[in-house]
């Protein structure tokens, strides 16, 4: 059995390995993954990967497609002041003598700014403002959730778009040339798969192969040596123990005569309640009590003879052993015992 469990292993072991036999393939193949290991390392050191792509997204919308102030806003600024400052003298007058030229004053600046306004209105009307608006909260909201709320506090510079875009193109110039080795690597594994059919036959893979199963030989040689050392180990200690147990006296099946006197005995007694019980049946003053008693007295000598059996069967199978192994004398010191015909029916050779 252990042989045999042995030799299952070696051949699941040589499963395995006939798997990797080929050098090259294991090679080129560690060569891919390398490349393709590089370009994920670059990616898990640089976690924000998706999220840089949606800040330079987000940038690009904020930077090239922002609204100008219109041409007017200025003009209109300006005369609101005027037209303030105006009416800022109006109230301020003391005189209704100088109310005059302060209302001709007003008017005028009232007049530069509704034609301001008028202009500001016109230019403002082109824009597409409310839609501005939406995509700006959209991108303010997306960049929120990614990036957490956003601190106001400090300058953070004129160049940080332009540092971003600085670093974005340098990983972009590392990752493309990652990705290229990777490509190149690819393309190499393909083209040499294709040809890995005629490369099979040729000196290295001969002399991997060869190498391989000799030292599968060995193995195989040696693990049968092994496994017969420990069947033998395993064989003699249990020899030594019984030599040792009999040392002194001969195994004698005494504890065998003991259950079968016992089982006939307790058959004996059956027999005899069995009886008791049928005349009980069959008295002509029918005692139930008595009857029920004898049957569970029945019951009781019928389970103590079939543990009684039980037991017979297993000092068969110690002597059975012990004939097979260090007493096969045995069978013929006890014919008494019918240890043979236990034997044959258990397809146990008494020689």
């Amino acid at each position: 059995m252990v042989v045999q469990a042995m030799r299952g292993q070696l051949k699941k072991k040589e499963k395995q390995v006939d798997k990797l036999l080929d050098s090259a393939v294991a090679e080129r193949f560690c060569r891919l993954a390398e490349r393709v290991d590089s370009l994920r390392g670059l990616r898990e050191r640089n976690p924000g990967n998706t999220d840089s792509d949606s800040l330079t997204e987000s940038i690009n919308v904020v930077i090239n497609n922002s609204i100008s102030a219109p041409v007017a806003m200025e003009k209109l600024e300006s005369a609101w002041r005027d037209y303030s400052l105006a009416q800022e003298k109006l109230k301020a007058c003391p005189t209704k003598e100088q109310l005059g030229d302060l209302i001709d004053n007003r008017n005028k600046v009232r007049g530069v700014l509704a034609a301001t306004v008028e202009s500001f209105l016109q230019e403002a009307k082109c824009l597409p403002v409310r839609q501005r608006m939406d995509k700006l909260k959209e991108v303010s909201s997306s960049l929120t959730a990614v990036f957490g709320p956003a601190s106001m506090e400090g300058d953070v510079g004129e160049q940080a778009f332009e540092q971003y875009y600085q670093w974005r193109t340098q990983r972009s110039r590392l990752t493309s040339s990652v990705r290229d080795g990777t490509d190149k690597a690819l393309k190499a594994l393909c083209t040499w798969s294709e040809n890995v059919g005629k490369e099979q036959n040729n000196h290295e893979t001969k002399v991997v192969s060869n190498a391989f199963h000799k030292v599968m030989q060995h193995i195989q040689s040696e693990q049968s040596l092994l496994s017969d050392i420990m069947e033998k180990y395993l064989l003699n200690t249990k020899f030594k123990g019984e030599m040792l147990q009999w040392q002194n006296a001969s195994p004698t099946p005494d504890s065998l005569f003991s259950v079968k006197k016992r089982i006939r005995s307790l058959r004996a007694q059956l027999r005899w309640r069995q009886v008791e019980e049928a005349s009980l049946e069959e008295a002509e003053d029918f005692d139930l009590t008595e009857i029920l008693k004898k049957k569970e007295e029945i019951a009781e000598i019928r389970n103590t003879l079939f543990q009684e059996i039980g037991q017979e069967r297993k000092e068969y199978m110690k002597l059975s052993a012990l004939a097979e192994g260090c007493c096969p004398e045995l069978p013929l010191l006890y014919p008494e015992a019918d240890i043979h015909s236990h034997m044959v029916r258990h397809n146990r050779s008494p020689d």
